[in-house]
């Protein structure tokens, strides 16, 4: 049996931080990273928007087209 006089274990260290809480702190310590994800993220969500048409459907008549009015780059 143990003797009176010995000291307590050591406590157990804390489990390691959650993956949730350590990826907060990598926006918190680069605000850059934040900016890229945010973007991704409005770009995925407004893409839409964007690019409202179906890129499966082929327009032939306006296919290699110059710049114009319609298409200021051309196509």
């Amino acid at each position: 049996m143990a003797r009176p006089g010995l000291p307590l274990a050591r406590p157990l260290r804390s489990p390691a931080p959650r993956a949730a809480r350590t990826a907060f702190a990598v926006f918190r310590r680069q605000p850059l990273a934040t900016v890229v994800v945010l973007l991704v993220l409005a770009g995925g969500l407004l893409a839409p928007v964007l690019a409202p048409y179906d890129p499966a459907v082929p327009h032939m008549p306006d296919r290699l087209q110059g710049p114009s009015a319609v298409y200021r780059l051309g196509t």
